[in-house]
């Protein structure tokens, strides 16, 4: 829950740690959706606003990934 506090104060270096840390994952999932390349890094970056978009509603009823995941 650290890391959703430094996100909600808006913390840019934390949203970079976990950016550099689950942006692989993102990006394999989203090829598995598309077969275009920008296509995939383009729902990469807009998987990433839904998911800052929705932090506030974030409840640790499963563990941030998981629940990143299913943005």
């Amino acid at each position: 829950m650290e890391m959703v506090r430094r996100l909600l104060d808006g913390d840019e270096s934390a949203f970079g740690q976990l950016v550099r840390t689950h942006q692989r994952l993102f990006l394999h999932i989203a090829r598995g959706l598309t077969s275009s390349e920008a296509l995939a890094e383009e729902i990469v970056q807009e998987t990433w606003l839904a998911i800052l978009e929705s932090l506030p509603r974030f409840e640790g009823r499963s563990s941030l990934r998981t629940w990143m995941s299913r943005i």
